[in-house]
């Protein structure tokens, strides 16, 4: 059985609730995902309180996610 490799870097491109929940899964996984939107309000809050409470509410961002 092969493992996955860690790759160079992943960008997700979208910050609604699929795009949050696919950055929190490379996150997991121990990728260190970067997260672009276009919302400033739901970025800031994504950077400073590490959640996005307008598409995936109680959920925290791992530290591995970039924003």
């Amino acid at each position: 059985v092969k493992t996955a490799s860690k790759v160079s870097s992943i960008a997700v491109l979208g910050a609604g609730s699929w795009g949050t929940a696919l950055a929190i899964q490379l996150g997991r996984t121990g990728q260190q995902p970067t997260i672009w939107g276009i919302e400033t309000d739901v970025m800031e809050e994504m950077s400073s309180a590490r959640r996005n409470s307008r598409y995936l509410p109680n959920i925290k961002l791992p530290d591995t996610v970039q924003v």
